[in-house]
């Protein structure tokens, strides 16, 4: 039942976006959360440890794609620098164009919160 499953969501890609990512790709996902028994708030410079490691780690990821990457932020990426030089730098590409769209184009899109 679950390569049935995992079949027809490869389909489902392969329909949307005319490509499927290797399976041994994992996408990154975000930080996993972490059950303590004490609260504890990072410090600025942990924080930014985090930070840099993430942000070296989704760099990697883009610069070995061959097909192209699919970027989803939501709105809290709206704040940061980064996010708002791409979204200006971006294409705006409607869904009848989205078809005939080369599988070899970045993609960024913007969350459900938004």
């Amino acid at each position: 039942r679950q390569s049935v499953l995992h079949q027809l969501a490869q389909e489902v890609v392969e329909a949307s976006f005319g490509v499927v990512r290797p399976a041994d790709l994992k996408p990154y996902v975000g930080a996993r959360p972490k059950l303590v028994r004490q609260p504890r708030i990072y410090t600025q410079s942990e924080t930014q440890a985090w930070t840099d490691i993430a942000s070296r780690k989704i760099k990697e990821a883009i610069s070995v794609a061959r097909a192209g990457v699919l970027m989803v932020l939501h709105q809290d990426a709206s704040y940061h620098p980064a996010a708002q030089s791409l979204l200006a730098s971006a294409q705006v590409v409607d869904e009848a164009a989205q078809k005939d769209y080369s599988d070899n184009h970045d993609v960024i899109a913007m969350g459900t919160d938004w």
